[in-house]
């Protein structure tokens, strides 16, 4: 009985050894000689069953790497069977075939012997390269294009990411189990929830989707995600899984922003320069540019402080929200903050929180004063000279982005010419100002003294005419008396022609002389101060008088220096008899 069950499982063995679709052969171990191989091994490897038997594997040279054989030998002596190591085959061609062996020790006739099973995997080896450079050409291309792909089941509610999709999130690629709650806690919290909406809802309505978001880096970084996704479902409905793509925007959004907010400076510094007109005063130059920032940046106040000394600066003009004080007119003093003044001087001072920054801390009193908590200072240069600051700040802590820093250093260069241009513009003004007044002046004068030489011309011709009287009535009728007296004169004669003469010669002297004593001491002063060119406004400053007494004691002074002609000008005529008024101090007294 048991020879027959030996026979008949010996015969079931040929069955299975003949028969298998795999390469068969059983050598010894001892030697390694080949007894017995199937019609497989006889395909697979191109060597007949006559070529083979009596042979060893390393006759033959059917391990591409005879080592191969001494490490299975080694391997199946400590635990008698191996399964699926990968060894490569030369077959009788010379082609090299990839398998996986199984092998174990059998006992055959009482001797140990090596059965192997080398499966051939060549082809399958191929498609598995072949998909793994796919593979590493798409993580390749992905990387590239920042693009990352992902699955999710919704029976195991895991999600399977490619290498990028990772890279992108940051995630760690050794714990690939990712659950959706992981995914959406990466995203920004304003767009968490609607992100969520819109998810689920196409897995509702059975859509595709494409959103884009914001995802938040365990550092507090920003990274702008594109979406877009197919859901799958089964027959009944039933979601069954959604695959999709990650696309990086970062670098495109950012690069947008900056062209956004490139554009918004530019038409910032524009529209400021088009409100500008020639006629504004410094201050409203300066004020009309603030309000242009204010617009831009609505929760901060914006200022603008001139320069008084090397370290002191007094706010021309402050914008703000209405929680936060003008501080127009307040000094700001550096004088004790020399790394603020350095800082400033070499470029934009920038301060995130007052507490927080050393260099500002000489300040804080004045700061926390004014309701600052972080600002931005820019200073305002005109021909490497500092003449102003330009200042924005904020009541509460906060880190300023380049393109408020920005927007501050291309106005402070703008303003730095609009400031100077306005300054020159209104020195312009003031110059012609006072070319106007003293051209006024010089005609005044020219007036006056016209009226001088006209009243002079006539004070000649009144001497000609008197003159000519007096010499008509006077001394005519001596010299008749000389004619008729052969020149000879009584000294009664003599006397009158010198009293004669003395009135020829000093009648409007004496005239002047007597109505001047008839002045009071206060005319005589009034006098002395109209004779140097003062109004009557000075004359009334200087004595300490009203301008309507002033103006009663220059009437006086006319009449009783009988000036009838009320144009001529008395300024002009006390100064034509200057000679005569020095003596007013000796009158005076």
């Amino acid at each position: 009985r048991a020879e027959e069950a030996l026979q008949k499982s010996e015969e079931k063995f040929q069955k299975a050894f003949e028969s298998g679709p795999d390469p068969i052969s059983i050598s010894r171990l001892a030697d390694g000689r080949i007894v017995e191989v199937n019609a497989s091994f006889e395909k697979v490897l191109g060597y007949t069953r006559q070529e083979v038997i009596g042979k060893t594997s390393l006759e033959l040279g059917i391990f591409k790497d005879p080592a191969d054989r001494e490490v299975l030998k080694n391997i199946l002596q400590k635990e008698s069977r191996v399964r699926d190591i990968e060894i490569e085959f030369r077959r009788k061609s010379g082609e090299i075939l990839t398998c996986r062996v199984s092998a174990e020790l059998i006992d055959l006739r009482g001797e140990t012997h090596l059965l192997a099973i080398p499966r051939d995997i060549t082809e399958s080896k191929r498609a598995e390269e072949k998909l793994k450079a796919k593979e590493k050409s798409l993580s390749h291309a992905q990387q590239i294009a920042h693009m990352g792909s992902w699955e999710y089941s919704f029976e195991t509610r895991k999600a399977k990411w490619s290498d990028e999709a990772y890279s992108i999130f940051e995630f760690n690629p050794n714990e690939p189990v990712l659950y959706y709650e992981t995914y959406l806690e990466s995203i920004h919290p304003d767009e968490r929830a609607y992100v969520d909406k819109i998810y689920t809802d196409s897995i509702r309505d059975m859509t595709s989707g494409e959103i884009e978001y914001r995802i938040v880096m365990k550092d507090g970084r920003i990274k702008y995600i594109r979406d877009r996704w197919e859901n799958l479902n089964d027959d009944n409905g039933k979601p069954l899984r959604s695959f999709g793509t990650f696309l990086d925007i970062t670098d495109r959004v950012r690069h947008e922003t900056e062209m956004k907010e490139r554009k918004e400076r530019l038409k910032l510094v524009k529209d400021i320069a088009m409100e500008i007109t020639s006629d504004m005063s410094i201050e409203e130059v300066v004020t009309n540019a603030l309000e242009g920032i204010f617009n831009m940046f609505p929760d901060y106040r914006v200022s603008y402080g001139v320069r008084i000394d090397e370290n002191l600066y007094r706010f021309m003009a402050s914008v703000g929200p209405s929680r936060l004080k003008n501080i127009k007119g307040t000094n700001f003093n550096i004088t004790n903050a020399p790394e603020f003044v350095e800082a400033l001087a070499k470029g934009y001072v920038v301060t995130n929180d007052i507490l927080q920054d050393e260099m500002v801390m000489p300040l804080r009193c004045q700061l926390k004063e004014l309701q600052i908590r972080a600002m931005i200072n820019t200073p305002v240069v005109h021909a490497a000279w500092l003449v102003g600051v330009l200042w924005l700040d904020s009541d509460v802590p906060r880190t300023w982005s380049d393109h408020e820093i920005t927007t501050l250093e291309d106005v402070s260069r703008y303003l730095a010419v609009a400031v100077k241009n306005a300054q020159l513009i209104e020195e312009r003004k003031k110059a012609s100002e006072e070319l106007k007044a003293e051209s006024a002046e010089l005609i005044e004068k020219n007036i006056a003294l016209n009226q001088v030489l006209e009243h002079l011309e006539k004070d000649k011709q009144n001497y000609k005419e008197q003159i000519s009287e007096s010499i008509e009535s006077l001394l005519m009728p001596i010299v008749k008396k000389l004619k008729k007296r052969d020149g000879n004169l009584s000294p009664k004669d003599i006397s009158l022609l010198e009293n004669s003469l003395d009135a020829i010669v000093g009648k409007e002297i004496n005239v002047f002389r007597k109505n001047l004593v008839k002045l009071s001491p206060r005319e005589l002063d009034i006098c002395e101060l109209i004779r140097e060119g003062k109004s009557s406004k000075e004359i009334s400053s200087f004595l300490n008088l009203s301008t309507l007494t002033v103006h009663k004691h220059r009437e006086s002074i006319r009449s009783k220096l009988q000036l009838k002609n009320k144009s001529t000008n008395l300024s002009a005529y006390l100064r034509t008899r200057e000679f005569l008024t020095d003596s007013t101090q000796s009158l005076r007294n």
